[in-house]
């Protein structure tokens, strides 16, 4: 049984332990918040669990083998880098780390302390999304043309945050296990409403083969909308997340169909990787090199869009 520490109790959280405490093979022993409120709540919702107010209590514990961290972003590079110093395996959740020099050297250090280090992009465990996968690996749609992507949001705007970090990301991870070769390029654009800057982009990627993927990221709609269309020479597919059953649709020579997928949820598919990773001592599908390679497009897309959607060269 892995003993899982958990650093932020938060926004998503409450959303780990949750899953946490039907993941096979795992066990939530210790949680940490800073905010004395968020911690009294964990407390009083997690009876038999050692919760406190400061994360070394949680590093420091002989009973956590693993350390998940859902704290902002700041937190992310020092926490994980003192995490696996201790000799724990870590997941961090999007994004990785602020900059692509942090990500660079929490899987250097992972690499040498042998410990599991996992980025969660929920998107790429979604069981739609990996039955999306298949079909392209398999050739389903032929040579993908596309990948075009909607995930705006209304009224969720955070001083401080950055649209193309928080929601743009997901799509950069699920590119990362989708297309074998990275992008050659990126271009952004975004508004920068009074106010709310940071909360609309556009962002482009090319591909050596032609291919293209565009993302529009948004938190100043009035809907929420999470679609993905793939295109490819012999067909398309079509993801809406919002639907509740009907997830996705193959469209092949004028007719449609509905592939089967997993429906469960991608958080709990997330964990279940992160803990069989380190019962098996495998990598993980998003594992710190991925989570290195989505910080360093967004980073570049960011340097892009500073300069009004100048393309920027991301070629190894």
């Amino acid at each position: 049984m892995i003993g899982v520490g958990v650093l932020g109790f938060g926004h998503w959280g409450p959303n780990l332990v949750r899953n946490l405490q039907v993941t096979t093979g795992a066990r939530v022993v210790a949680l940490a918040d800073p905010d004395h409120e968020r911690a009294r709540l964990a407390a009083l919702a997690l009876p038999g669990v050692a919760v406190s107010a400061d994360p070394d209590d949680v590093l420091g514990a002989t009973a956590v083998d693993a350390v998940i961290i859902a704290t902002p972003l700041a937190g992310h590079y020092p926490l994980a880098h003192a995490a696996l110093r201790a000799g724990k395996h870590v997941l961090v959740e999007k994004p990785f780390t602020a900059t692509s020099d942090q990500a660079a050297r929490l899987v250097e250090l992972a690499a040498s302390a042998k410990r599991v280090l996992m980025v969660d992009h929920p998107c790429v465990y979604s069981g739609a999304m990996a039955t999306m996968r298949r079909l392209v690996d398999g050739g389903g749609i032929g040579d993908l043309y596309y990948y075009d992507s909607v995930r705006i949001s209304p009224g969720r705007f955070r001083a401080g945050e950055d649209v193309l970090w928080d929601l743009a990301v997901h799509d950069l991870g699920c590119l990362d296990v989708m297309r074998p070769q990275p992008p050659v390029a990126v271009s952004a654009t975004g508004g920068h409403p009074a106010g709310a800057p940071g909360s609309i982009a556009y962002l482009s990627l090319f591909y050596d083969d032609g291919a293209i993927a565009h993302i529009h990221a948004s938190w100043l709609s009035p809907l929420k909308v999470r679609r993905i269309l793939l295109g490819g020479s012999r067909g398309q597919l079509a993801f809406d997340d919002l639907e509740p059953e009907e997830k996705v649709r193959l469209y092949q020579g004028g007719h449609d169909t509905t592939p089967h997928f997993d429906p469960t949820e991608p958080l709990l598919l997330a964990l279940g990787e992160f803990i069989r990773c380190i019962d098996q001592d495998e990598v993980p599908l998003t594992d710190g090199e991925a989570g290195y390679r989505a910080v360093r497009l967004l980073e570049d897309a960011s340097c892009s869009l500073a300069a009004r959607g100048r393309p920027v060269d991301v070629r190894p």
